[in-house]
């Protein structure tokens, strides 16, 4: 049980910062993080979802050290609403009880572990309003094919005009 200090947003300022836009979908959630034994410990997530980048979604966690932001598939983010989905690095699974239903989420790295869960109903309507501007099975109508392959391209190694002459 921690103390929200001054440095960290509120969900309402953090919603008033944004603006709504008919290319992405963005939502504050108040979430919490899990800290052994059973207590836990408010932390605010920004998701977000961009048809510039249809196949990801970003969790932004907010804490009084600072934001970390994690980017997984939204078909890992709309399979985790239904039953456990995920392997490796991120986890998503719906937890039911008495008294809520949550989303937990998680998440390990080599510098280790978290869990965090934050009310399913408002997850579900995010994921829902990303459904809504970018219906699965379309996302490849956004993928710029072209400027993909032109920046790989730009980056390989014939074109590089950085590198030292032989």
């Amino acid at each position: 049980s921690g103390d929200w200090s001054s440095d960290v947003c509120s969900s309402d300022q953090l919603m008033a910062t944004m603006t709504p836009n008919a290319d992405h979908v963005t939502r504050v959630i108040d979430m919490r993080i899990l800290i052994e034994p059973e207590g836990s410990v408010p932390m605010p997530c920004t998701l977000h979802y961009s048809v510039n980048d249809p196949f990801a979604v970003s969790a932004t966690f907010h804490s009084a050290e600072g934001s970390v932001t994690w980017v997984f598939s939204r078909e890992l983010l709309l399979a985790g609403m239904h039953a456990a989905s995920g392997e490796g690095d991120i986890r998503v699974e719906p937890m039911h009880r008495t008294s809520r239903s949550v989303l937990r989420f998680e998440l390990s790295s080599p510098s280790g572990r978290a869990v965090i869960e934050g009310p399913l109903q408002q997850v579900r309507q995010f994921a829902d309003q990303t459904v809504e501007l970018l219906p699965p099975g379309f996302e490849w109508q956004y993928l710029n094919f072209d400027a993909a392959l032109s920046a790989l391209l730009d980056n390989s190694p014939e074109r590089r005009t950085d590198r030292p002459e032989n």
